[in-house]
């Protein structure tokens, strides 16, 4: 009966310090779940960075099919100037292209799209409407100005697909291999 006329008696100071616990096990409750969370993220960023080389690795092969094709048409552009059925493979080749890399080389694939779609106008336009020798002239210089432009466009992406699929010694990107390089130095000192 002295326990139970003691809380009676303390029942404030009981009240506070059952409230002191409660607050305690929440503000505990909070920092373990900040960690928790904390945690996740650098698991779920880990998980998406793996996947992501998984991807790039598994892509690999067909990625360098498309390229080496990609070269092929590039160097027999050059050679042979921008025959027909060489801007007919080099669409479909961009396509493919497009659909195995990135966002950064998607983008200047749309730019060769559109300008072998604006090529194939303007030689049809020569083909078919065009009637006086300036009309002539003037498409035959805007096609020139086209090709120019495509064969720029294709140096470049071909020099940016070739960084992309730029390999280190271990498999990983060379940009990785610097940072564990890194890693190591900081480790050891």
């Amino acid at each position: 009966m002295n326990l139970i006329e003691w809380f009676n008696q303390n029942q404030g100071f009981v009240m506070a310090f059952l409230t002191l616990i409660y607050v305690t096990a929440t503000v505990l409750i909070l920092i373990s779940n900040s960690k928790s969370t904390r945690i996740m993220q650098q698991n779920l960023l880990l998980t998406d960075k793996i996947q992501k080389e998984n991807a790039k690795l598994a892509l690999h092969t067909k990625r360098l099919e498309a390229f080496d094709k990609l070269n092929q048409l590039v160097i027999k552009i050059y050679e042979e100037g921008p025959k027909s059925d060489y801007i007919t493979e080099l669409l479909k080749t961009c396509t493919n292209v497009y659909y195995l890399f990135d966002d950064e080389i998607d983008i200047r694939v749309k730019k060769i799209v559109f300008d072998i779609q604006r090529l194939r106008r303007i030689e049809y336009k020569a083909r078919s409407f065009a009637q006086t020798k300036k009309e002539k002239q003037s498409l035959d210089e805007h096609k020139k100005a086209l090709h120019e432009n495509l064969l720029e466009s294709l140096k470049e992406l071909t020099e940016q697909v070739t960084s992309y699929l730029d390999i280190g010694d271990s498999g990983l990107d060379d940009e990785e291999d610097d940072e564990k390089e890194d890693d190591t130095a900081e480790d050891k000192d």
